[in-house]
């Protein structure tokens, strides 16, 4: 089985707009 490492890091603003700006730099928005 292959196992994969995610990195993570707290959100500074909630909400659609930043939302959109974390997407347009390539970054996966998500609560785990």
């Amino acid at each position: 089985m292959k196992s994969i490492t995610i990195q993570g890091a707290k959100r500074e603003s909630v909400g659609k707009k930043s939302t959109k700006a974390l997407r347009n730099a390539e970054l996966v928005p998500c609560v785990v």
